[in-house]
């Protein structure tokens, strides 16, 4: 399946929009009903209680800013709908709600040891999803770490690997990777 830039664009754009909803506690009847032709992939309000699952800027240095947003876009929208037991939040919600810039840029270079710990204490996330898309050749590597932010280690592992370097072949993985991810919490 090819999806166009516009259609990767569009999908961030709406991610983001429902997270800001999910983020205000909005009324379930400010959604669009699923009647009207709309999906809704939302989490559902009820979920403020609930730990934060914090899910990293996409780790892809092959990949143009645009694509990594693209493929976040991808994994979050399915962890936004399977993920029950956490409230996912995807980075662009928590670069809007951390207070300083100097907050905001462990969001995307805190890949290990106290800097996890100490994002995960400023933010109260319990878990963190780091996803990195590595390219050998022809061959792309997709892993997925969930790490357990105050210790700090990684509590579980999902991978695929791809017979392609094509980044279309990357985003359709990643609704699947991403399925697999919310089965393992």
């Amino acid at each position: 399946m090819r999806v166009s830039r516009q259609a990767i664009v569009w999908t961030a754009v709406g991610a983001v929009a429902l997270a800001a909803l999910v983020l205000a506690g909005c009324p379930q009847k400010a959604q669009p009903k699923a009647d009207e032709g709309y999906t809704t992939s939302a989490a559902p309000t009820d979920k403020a209680g609930l730990p934060l699952l914090l899910v990293q800027p996409i780790f892809a240095k092959h990949l143009s800013e645009n694509e990594t947003s693209g493929l976040l876009s991808r994994f979050t929208e399915v962890l936004f709908r399977k993920v029950e037991k956490y409230r996912v939040m995807n980075p662009s919600d928590i670069g809007a709600i951390m207070q300083n810039a100097e907050s905001r840029s462990l969001l995307g270079t805190c890949m290990e040891g106290d800097c996890l710990s100490q994002l995960s204490t400023q933010l109260n996330a319990k878990l963190i999803v780091q996803v990195m898309v590595s390219q050998v050749g022809e061959r792309t590597l997709l892993q997925v770490n969930v790490v357990d932010g105050p210790a700090a280690t990684i509590v579980k592992r999902v991978s695929r690997e791809l017979d392609s370097a094509n980044v279309e072949a990357v985003l359709d993985a990643m609704g699947p990777l991403a399925e697999k991810t919310a089965a393992e919490l």
